[in-house]
């Protein structure tokens, strides 16, 4: 990326802060940058051949089919020639489609004033979107999959076109289906090997089922309505692949675009098709590209494929259409034909409103919420795979109908959002409706909940034109589409706009009170609102086309006057060339016409093969898109994320202290990139979006990373370290320091990115790929309130693991956690034992005394104050004094106390395992690193009860590597023990439940421990001295965080104190903790997007009802942790299939007394919160009653023990479930050295040996055991 590139991506990010311009930066931010995001970009032909065997014009639907059909046969040169770009990681959203729509990959075509339609809408024309990209019109349409109904074919048919009827087209949608909806799969109707993925989204609103049954009500079926009949309600089927757009590029381009034979050229126009007058023969095409004319020869044909506006505009300036239309422009005529007549495209209204009373619909905020963003870019998932906004359909009969019985006249779409929902204006302004109307008509119900229901008319009778304006190529033609000249179809559509209205109003969706929106449209006020006169008002004013353009070129025997094409889809009259797009249908279906258009090329294809190679030819093979172990989406850059503190590489080093010195990178314009798409983009469209469009950049900039090897394994290496987490990074570097020793570090995560560095983003990366997103079992007893009854566990999956989605605290525990675990037989674990361990791995930079007795200055792990104090930690310090407690320094001699929170910080940006430990070793020869890598399974040799290798899957493929000397499982306590009982070793009775071979029958996923808090104890204060979202978002505060490493970005997760103190229960030692404090100077009443209730499990209702008076207003948060729990959970298979989660059990408050002592701790809590240093804020804690405990008196004990068992949840501190100790305790799983018990070269080294859970935040606890069985395992083979 040049400077001046990034120059001008900054002068669009800035412009995204001005609501007015956000389309246009929308258009000109994809037009511009998309293409170098893109993941693989085709391959532009610069250098063209004088010839080729096929020429095809259009890279819709139907030119992309060609493309890769013909390319299967390897003699065969093909040019694809394309006038649009690349599609684009937006164009990839389903929901965005209106977006992409309004942008340069919209030709942008309007029809002529229509008497009967579109009359109200922008300059009284219809709007007409035609894709412009690779893929065409198949990378903006609204993703829906129809194909129309069997007597649309058989009437094809039966007009003259043989080989069209249903039983022929239906081997060919067959042929180019994946069917991925699991109920369909097994139909004799659908194809489930072809190259286009059918979905449905991975999302649904309840106004879904009540669509459904209001189906059921009126008669209808829920049914396929691609299967055997049509008639009836469905959900939409999309083309999508893993919840993003499927597009023709996808399905057919990509998958051949590095065939030797196909030449693809973008931004290439054609201007005309060359015609030898003599011969009537298609010699080649004329065409621009980057301001020079090419002429291109054709050996075989020319196929047209630009689609039912392109095509016949470039026959009539070839010479090809109506003698008397071509002559009044001096266009030699060679072959007089029909070309442009028998327009046909469906109408539709768009507009009609329906409001509901309750949130189950969805608009442009939620859409931009950036939870559904994030479920959207890391799991395919959410409100953004709706296709286009639609979510349901229905094809349906008027009692008007002309047509056969099993044949539909109407469909019906329904979707979770309306017009007024449309705050940034992009579907409005796609379909023409103008600013005045959308104000006048939706000013009092903007954003309220409100579902659209869309009446499209499917058999229409009328019929347009298209001719042309001029002879110029780049002068738009006429087009004409005369809706609803024929007076049948406003009385179907009468109907179908009334039934539309019924279908929304009918019992089902009364549970909403749904109603329409009862306010009469802008020229329509004159007639009675709901008459047929209001609809028919409605239809001329505010009806609009659905993108449907047909019929241009017909398709009909050489009898028909109006064919332009035979049945081969040749062009009458006109040797070598044919025409393969929507132009060739005869009449329209009842259907989307994307469907049909793929069919229509896949026929195509095999209609020149068998007219140039014969019926007998042998083809290659599409590629196999059902044998893939997983999709990669070509378009969606999240991966290549190079970005690193290595001070010698590519950062100065930033200062802190009083310090002037600023942190920059060597490219300052990166800097700012960042700056300004933290403060200007992220209130807008959402932080998870933002961290996408990060990576994206980042991914574009040349930097390091870690060298990882691809696919040429070692056969053996000397050790396998399963997971790149806190203890596996370690281990990595510490055995890599042996030059004799080859190690291989696998990782089923990617790199870490820029937003991950960010401390206070901690909340918002759970909420991403970079967590796991375990969950526990559902047990009635605990977390019943938080959403889905269940508790989030999130787990990191990247290179550093947890370390880098963590809320960065750091603390070690208390000295007598370490001596009671040496007490329990685990002979050099005591705190004396680690302590120098801690001591080397730290390098402390905090802002207060240090004690080097207990605190290490070198060691790789840096660990810091946030470089940001807010009023309320003075307050908070003041409390703990007051108390009783001292300021100290909790990783030193004593821990009880409060303090400022440390943090695992480098210069303020996130220190995580990976920069702590891998970074500074990329070089190191001796060791390999993978990431993207899945261990399946531990390979152990049952005659020798030895581990011997490891199964791991890497780009869909199955690998196998061997170690000589051990496995080394660093996975973490939730991973670890499942890996371990996938490999035959754990408990016997759960291992033979599923036929997993015992080869040690130990007590694996037992002893499972985690601290456990309670969230949203708020305290509102009258001075805005806290911080809240838009706080984080001052670009004063971002500047400092960016240049300086200061400011609130730098609070490690949102938090600034820490305070460890004892209940007046306790039942440990007298300088032992039993509970912590963690104060953050904001509230989850300031969550405005919902990251941190989201990470948490609360609910929207919940927040809504408990936090509704106080949103967003000045507070701050204390959370109480219990840190000495009793209680036990268990982790056991599910299932064996490696990707399946295990079963996780918390059982987090099975032992009473834990309750007991986290209710004191809530008491400690409020008793800080109200003190008398926080009452010159007029600190109250916030005193609203928890949904589902109204019923116990507030503050009493039984209120705190119903909140704590609906709200109380995991810090995510898992721990225990390979328990360490001697041989004589049958829960251990492993020895002292972290040997697993009868198994030889195989070793835990993760969080997951813990014998109890320390009192402490468990990273800095990993660390520490990964530098202390790195020294173990050097002992062992004598290195020392």
């Amino acid at each position: 990326m040049h400077q001046s590139q990034i120059i001008q991506l900054i002068y669009y990010i800035l412009l995204t802060y001005s609501i007015e311009c956000r389309q246009s930066v929308w258009q000109n931010f994809f037009d511009n940058y998309n293409t170098a995001i893109s993941k693989s970009p085709i391959t532009d032909t610069k250098k063209f051949l004088s010839e080729y065997d096929f020429i095809i014009v259009g890279a819709g639907s139907g030119g992309s089919v060609l493309a890769n059909r013909l390319t299967e046969e390897r003699n065969w040169k093909v040019l694809l020639l394309e006038s649009g770009k690349e599609e684009s990681v937006i164009t990839d959203i389903p929901i965005s489609s209106a977006v992409t729509g309004i942008t340069g990959y919209n030709w942008g075509y309007r029809s002529e004033p229509v008497e009967n339609s579109c009359r109200g809408l922008e300059y009284g024309v219809c709007n007409w979107p035609k894709g412009r990209a690779l893929g065409g019109s198949s990378v903006v349409n609204f993703l829906i999959y129809t194909r129309g109904n069997a007597r649309d074919y058989d009437e094809w048919e039966e007009a003259g076109n043989y080989g069209w009827g249903w039983k022929d087209v239906l081997y060919y949608y067959k042929k180019l289906e994946n069917v991925k909806i699991p109920e369909f799969r097994q139909s004799k109707y659908r194809g489930n090997n072809g190259p286009l993925d059918i979905e449905l989204a991975g999302f649904k609103t309840p106004l879904l089922d009540a669509f459904f049954q209001a189906g059921r009500e009126f008669g209808y079926p829920v049914n396929d309505p691609n299967g055997e009949s049509q008639i009836g309600f469905s959900q939409c089927q999309a083309t999508m692949r893993l919840g993003r757009r499927c597009s023709a590029s996808k399905a057919y381009i990509r998958p051949a675009a590095k065939r030797s034979n196909l030449h693809i050229s973008i931004k290439s126009w054609v201007t005309k098709v060359v015609i030898d007058p003599n011969t009537k023969t298609a010699i080649g095409v004329e065409f621009l590209k980057n301001n020079r004319k090419y002429f291109i020869k054709a050996k075989k044909e020319v196929i047209l494929a630009a689609g039912a506006i392109g095509s016949p505009h470039l026959l009539l300036l070839s010479g090809v259409g109506p003698a008397d239309h071509l002559q009044e422009f001096d266009i030699p005529v060679i072959q007089n034909l029909k070309v442009g007549h028998n327009m046909q495209d469906h109408n539709s209204l768009s507009s009609l409103t329906f409001l509901v009373n309750q949130p189950v619909t969805v608009s442009d905020s939620t859409a931009q919420n950036p939870l559904n963003i994030a479920d959207y870019w890391f799991n395919g998932k959410g409100p953004l795979t709706l296709p286009g906004g639609g979510e349901g359909i229905a094809f349906i009969k008027t009692n008007f109908s002309f047509l056969p019985p099993e044949v539909p006249d109407i469909e019906l779409v329904m979707g979770p959002g309306s017009l007024n929902g449309d705050t940034y204006g992009a579907l409005r302004k796609l379909l023409g409706f103008t600013d005045e109307f959308y104000h006048k008509v939706y000013k009092d119900v903007i954003e309220k909940p409100a579902f659209g229901m869309v009446p499209v008319l499917m058999r229409p009778k009328s019929r347009g034109y298209m001719k042309l304006k001029s002879k110029n190529p780049f002068s738009w033609p006429i087009m004409q589409p005369n809706y609803y000249q024929h007076p049948d179809d406003m009385k179907i559509m009468l109907q179908g706009v009334k039934m539309a209205v019924a279908v929304a109003e009918s019992h089902p969706f009364q549970r909403y009170n749904a109603h329409l929106l009862p306010k009469a449209y802008p020229g329509c006020e004159h007639v009675q609102f709901r008459s047929d006169d209001y609809w028919k008002c409605l239809l001329i004013n505010y009806g609009s086309s659905l993108q449907h353009q047909s019929g241009t070129c017909k398709m009909g025997p050489s009898s028909d006057p109006d064919a332009v094409v035979n049945p081969e889809l040749q062009v009458y009259g006109i040797k070598g060339l044919r025409v393969v797009d929507a132009s060739i249908i005869p009449t329209l279906p009842a259907s989307h016409t994307n469907a049909v258009v793929f069919m229509i090329g896949e026929k195509a294809a095999d209609l020149v093969k068998q007219f140039w190679k014969g019926q007998n030819r042998t083809y290659y093979d599409v590629p196999d898109y059902q044998n893939k172990f997983k999709y990669e989406h070509t378009n969606i850059n999240t991966n290549k994320i190079n970005y690193n503190f290595n001070d010698s590489n590519n950062n100065v080093r930033r200062s802190f202290g009083s310090s002037s010195q600023q942190y920059i990178t060597k490219n300052l314009y990166m800097n700012i990139v960042i700056l300004w798409v933290i403060y200007f983009c992220q209130p807008i469209y959402g932080q998870a979006l933002v961290a996408n469009i990060f990576e994206n950049i980042i991914s574009m900039m040349p930097n390091r990373k870690v060298r990882e090897v691809q696919g040429n394994f070692k056969k053996q290496y000397d050790f396998i370290i399963i997971g790149a987490g806190s203890g596996g990074s370690v281990l990595a570097n510490r055995l890599s320091e042996i030059h004799d020793w080859n190690i291989l570090l696998l990782e089923a995560g990617k790199m870490e990115s820029p937003i991950t560095d960010i401390p206070i983003s901690a909340a918002m990366m759970q909420t991403t790929g970079y967590n796991w997103g375990y969950k526990s079992d559902f047990i009635e007893s605990e977390c019943k309130f938080l959403e889905g009854g269940v508790c989030n566990l999130p787990q990191g999956r990247a290179l550093g693991g947890t370390s880098v989605i963590n809320f960065l605290i750091h603390t070690r525990g208390n000295r007598r956690d370490y001596d009671e675990w040496g007490q329990l037989g685990n002979a050099g674990w005591s705190y004396n034992d680690v302590l120098p361990y801690f001591k080397k791995l730290e390098s402390t930079q905090i802002q207060s005394k240090i004690d080097l007795k207990y605190r290490g200055m070198h060691g790789p792990v840096t660990i810091e104050n946030p470089n940001f104090k807010s009023k309320i930690l003075s307050s908070f310090l003041e409390t703990g004094q007051q108390m009783g407690y001292k300021i100290n320094d909790p990783n030193a001699k004593e821990q009880l106390g409060f303090s400022r929170a440390q943090a695992t910080m480098k210069n303020g940006g996130r220190c995580s395992a990976a920069k702590a430990y891998l970074i500074p070793i990329v070089n190191r020869t001796n060791l390999d690193i993978s990431s993207k890598s899945w261990v399946t399974k531990i390979l152990i040799d049952p005659s020798l009860n030895k581990a011997i290798g490891v199964e791991f899957i890497k780009n869909k493929r199955k690998i196998i590597v061997k170690a000589r000397k051990e496995v080394l499982l660093s996975a973490g306590a939730i991973s670890s023990p499942h890996l371990l009982m996938l490999s035959g070793i754990g408990p016997a009775e759960n291992l033979k439940k599923f036929q997993i071979p015992v080869i040690k029958n130990l007590m694996v996923g037992f002893n499972h421990q985690d601290h456990i808090y309670m969230p949203g104890l708020t305290f509102r204060v009258n001075s805005s001295v806290t911080l809240n979202g838009n706080e984080a978002q001052n670009p004063v505060n971002v500047f400092n965080y960016m240049f300086r490493g200061e400011g609130p970005l730098t609070l490690p997760g949102g938090a600034e104190g820490i305070a460890f103190i004892k209940t007046n229960i306790s039942f440990i030692a007298s300088d032992q903790p039993d509970i912590e404090i963690v104060m953050g100077p904001g509230g989850v009443n300031g969550d405005d997007f919902g990251v941190l209730r989201k990470l948490a499990g609360l609910t929207y209702e919940f927040h809504k009802r408990y936090f509704g008076k106080i949103i967003n207003k000045p507070a701050f948060g204390l959370v109480p942790v219990l840190l000495k729990p009793q209680s036990k959970g268990r982790i056991k298979l599910k299932s064996k299939n490696p990707f399946k989660w295990p079963s996780i059990k918390l059982n987090l408050l099975e032992n009473k007394n834990d309750i007991v002592i986290l209710i004191q701790g809530i008491r400690e809590a409020i008793k800080i919160g109200e003190s008398t240093p926080f009452k010159k804020y007029n600190s109250t804690f916030w005193r609203q009653q928890h949904p589902g405990c109204e019923k116990f008196i507030f503050d009493s004990d039984e209120y705190w023990a119903c909140a704590i068992r609906g709200y109380a949840s995991s810090l995510h501190h898992h721990s225990g479930t390979c328990k360490m100790g001697p041989i004589t305790d049958r829960e251990s799983v492993v020895n002292h050295e972290l040997k697993v018990h009868g198994i030889e070269g195989l070793r835990v080294v993760d969080a997951s040996i813990f014998p109890k859970i320390p009192a402490s935040h468990t990273n800095s606890i990993v660390f520490m055991v990964g530098e202390k069985a790195a020294d173990m395992i050097k002992n062992q083979n004598a290195y020392v």
